[in-house]
């Protein structure tokens, strides 16, 4: 339970109330679970500065060792257009394709599993460029726009949280959250990079972009399918729900998001532009 206090000196409860699987949002931690954001909240919480009884130093330790705990695991390189395209054609369910034209990033994310009999393995891949449909009114000019067009990853892998148990390594988010950081020097021409976007299908998790809300990835557009020219057609057809980040981001629509998903990402959000 987070809590707060109203302007009348009463404890809010409802305002403020967050479930357990919020709290990867909140904080904006990408992979971790909400048992392992909730201890070091907890941590946080009772330290000494707080008027707890826990040294700071012990917690900062905490944290930076469940932060080493997953990056020493996962490096994320460039890798060359050949390289992406061939994994996408192998491990993207949706479009199993790509254009190398336009294309200005390819990251891949490279794993070390914990028995070290192998070398680091290509697990997820990442392409984005110049945007290849209409994104919407705005101040950005496209020479702004970075698109991430595609994001493919092999499924089921895994690593070892704190308490031991067996998680997801969200190699997908890792990938989407660099780019982001990349989008101020994505321009082109002259141009100053100012909006990121990309797309999920309506009915998929999107958990890939919900566990970047908390970096103000935001959805913002419910665009509705239709057989397009040149495009593929199952795919064209299905409706997508647009997301943005950056300086010239739409304002967000959660209304597009299921609703069991949708209290999360809010306060997620929420948070994200408080720091701002």
């Amino acid at each position: 339970m987070l809590g707060s206090i109203d302007d009348e000196g009463e404890y809010d409860y409802d305002e403020v109330r967050a479930d357990a699987d919020d709290l990867p949002f909140l904080v904006g931690t990408v992979d971790w679970s909400p048992e392992e954001v909730g201890d070091l909240l907890a941590a946080v919480m009772d330290t000494e500065s707080r008027g707890g009884i826990v040294p700071d130093d012990d917690v900062r330790a905490r944290i930076a060792d469940r932060i080493w705990e997953a990056e020493k695991h996962l490096e994320l390189r460039s890798i060359d257009k050949e390289q992406a395209c061939d994994f996408v054609a192998r491990h993207h369910s949706l479009l199993p394709y790509c254009n190398p034209r336009g294309m200005m990033y390819a990251i891949g994310a490279y794993w070390q599993r914990d028995d070290g009999r192998r070398g680091p393995e290509l697990v997820a891949v990442a392409t984005a460029g110049t945007p290849t449909g209409r994104w919407g009114p705005g101040a950005c000019p496209v020479d702004g726009i970075l698109e991430l067009t595609r994001i493919a990853s092999v499924s089921g892998v895994t690593r070892r949280d704190r308490r031991g148990r067996v998680v997801p390594v969200n190699a997908s988010s890792a990938l989407a959250s660099r780019l982001i950081d990349l989008l101020p020097t994505s321009g082109r021409r002259g141009a100053v990079g100012c909006r990121f976007v990309t797309y999920s299908v309506v009915g998929e998790r999107a958990t890939t972009y919900l566990a970047l809300v908390a970096k103000g990835l935001r959805p913002v557009a419910l665009i509705r399918g239709k057989q397009a020219k040149g495009a593929e057609g199952e795919v064209a057809m299905m409706d997508k729900i647009v997301w943005e980040a950056g300086p010239s981001a739409r304002a967000p629509n959660w209304a597009v998001l299921p609703e069991d998903r949708r209290r999360g990402a809010m306060r997620a959000f929420s948070a994200f532009e408080a720091r701002q």
